[in-house]
């Protein structure tokens, strides 16, 4: 399955705006939280809160057996650590890997829509719906988990129908798989998943 010249176009289109000038300010709060975090677990192998000189407050949860963070999963960190050894440490970098999920997300809102009805004009408008979101769009680049949630939880969608369609093992294999990839990226959305 292949996307139309319209989809495609407004593919680049969501992938400029998505991809551009991602080093445009500084982390915020959350964004440095999770930069910081994906920094720590290169340091000490884990998402420490805590690295000799800055401490990252954890709310009411507090922090784990050495001072492991507790209050969300641990995959985006791992990610961006990754992302950080083969890039270098930067604004730019922190952002780039979830601003990849969020192209990922429109793809795979098309896949999902194509799925759903053979109606070329209602898959077209969903991939023009997001690329022209704002909301959706700043979300997307932040160094946070958003854009990894929105990519598995479409992923698991995808996987289910067609697990649906065909019940053999390897798709149930997978649903379980992308599952897994969301329950450690993001409690509050697996949960209901």
């Amino acid at each position: 399955l292949q996307p139309d010249w319209v989809v495609r176009g407004l593919l680049v289109i969501a992938g400029i705006f998505l991809l551009t000038n991602l080093d445009n300010g500084y982390l915020w709060q959350d964004e440095a939280e999770t930069a910081l975090l994906a920094r720590n677990t290169l340091k000490f192998g884990y998402p420490r809160a805590v690295d000799g000189h800055n401490r990252i407050e954890a709310e009411a949860f507090g922090y784990g057996p050495g001072e492991s963070w507790i209050y969300s999963p641990w995959l985006p960190f791992y990610l961006l650590a990754g992302v950080f050894v083969v890039f270098g440490q930067s604004t730019w970098v922190a952002r780039l890997p979830f601003a990849l999920f969020g192209l990922l997300s429109i793809y795979l809102t098309w896949r999902f829509v194509c799925v759903l009805t053979s109606d070329r004009r209602i898959q077209r408008l969903s991939v023009a719906l997001l690329t022209c979101s704002v909301p959706f769009l700043l979300h997307m680049r932040q160094c946070r988990y958003y854009a990894m949630t929105t990519a598995l939880l479409l992923g698991v969608c995808l996987a289910y129908l067609a697990f649906l369609k065909e019940p053999t093992r390897q798709r149930a294999l997978m649903v379980g798989l992308v599952l897994a990839l969301l329950f450690h990226t993001n409690f509050g959305t697996f949960i209901p998943t």
